[in-house]
């Protein structure tokens, strides 16, 4: 049974309970600047007191045990201490280089926690991550002076909650199980597409092809809810990729951090690709599209590839 599978089953048989404040946890510990470097910290160049997802690599087995309290207290699902774990947030102490990592580790000490009370008493625990809105806003100005300005974009936190959870989308094993999902839908194999869709998922839950090809599968069986629930996923994330730009021009063009995203954003919209050209401008990088539109007409949509082209070198290129 898959996690989804099980956290669906035992909601479905009881209310779950999730966990309380972490910060509050942290300060009984009342750690000092010291506490918080912990031995791989200690001749950093800023203070990090305060950085509590700092701790889940200076003091790890701290931050187990109150996982652990809340999960032993009655919690069926416990969220990570990854709040501020984004490249944004930790650049305040100059550690946005660790992003991922303290996410990564900060999973790791809630499963591991998780495993520890479900061999106590047999139950099974969740874990749910944790990402913050970050300590910039996108929405208003910080300067009275300047209405207009604004400290980050929206494509900067894009890329900062991509980075926070690896969102990768030419990861290994996601390339192997795209090719027999695609090749199942194609082949009308709804049943088939939906057991390789929810795979995919489980290594990457904001992959919107997968979302939107399940919710197709769904409708195709009946199978009305959870064919809803992709279909508001899918339309979800595109509308949070169609806010980066209209795709018109160069400068509008729509910000997409892989090619996957490109063809689903022209399904939705029931486009049909008749050309397609990569071309860069201004150091930027974009696939240039034209699609035949639902009224049969011909448009032209730019795609800002930065992203696709960069992960390409780190991940297909090999290094010499």
């Amino acid at each position: 049974m898959t996690v989804e599978k099980a956290l669906r089953a035992a909601a479905a048989e009881r209310i779950l309970v999730l966990d309380g404040a972490m910060g509050t946890m942290i300060q009984e510990f009342k750690l000092d600047e010291a506490g918080y470097r912990g031995s791989r910290f200690d001749a950093w160049n800023r203070e990090v007191r305060g950085n509590n997802d700092l701790l889940n690599l200076s003091q790890p087995d701290s931050i187990r045990d109150i996982h652990l309290q809340y999960f032993r207290a009655g919690a069926d699902i416990v969220s990570t201490n990854t709040f501020s774990s984004t490249s944004i947030a930790q650049a305040d102490y100059g550690l946005q280089e660790i992003a991922y990592e303290l996410n990564l580790e900060g999973a790791k000490l809630v499963r591991a926690a998780a495993a520890v009370a479900q061999a106590e008493d047999g139950r099974q625990r969740f874990v749910a991550g944790a990402l913050g809105p970050t300590n910039r806003t996108a929405s208003i100005s910080p300067d009275v002076g300047d209405p207009g300005f604004r400290a980050i974009t929206f494509d900067q936190l894009r890329d900062a909650y991509a980075e926070s959870t690896f969102y990768d989308p030419y990861n290994t094993d996601l390339v192997s199980l795209r090719g027999p999902f695609q090749k199942a839908f194609a082949e009308g194999d709804c049943a088939g597409a939906i057991a390789q869709g929810l795979a995919i998922l489980e290594k990457n839950y904001v992959f919107v092809d997968a979302h939107f090809i399940l919710g197709i599968c769904h409708r195709r069986l009946g199978q009305t809810e959870p064919s809803q629930r992709h279909i508001v996923a899918a339309q979800g994330l595109m509308k949070a990729i169609l806010a980066t730009g209209d795709g018109k021009t160069p400068e509008s063009a729509i910000v997409v951090i892989s090619v996957a995203e490109e063809y689903t954003i022209m399904g939705m919209q029931g486009a049909k690709k008749l050309q397609q050209a990569l071309i860069s401008k201004n150091g930027h990088s974009y696939d240039l599209i034209t699609v035949e539109n639902k009224s049969g007409g011909k448009e032209q949509i730019y795609f800002n590839v930065d992203r696709v082209m960069r992960w390409s070198a780190e991940k297909l290129v090999p290094k010499k």
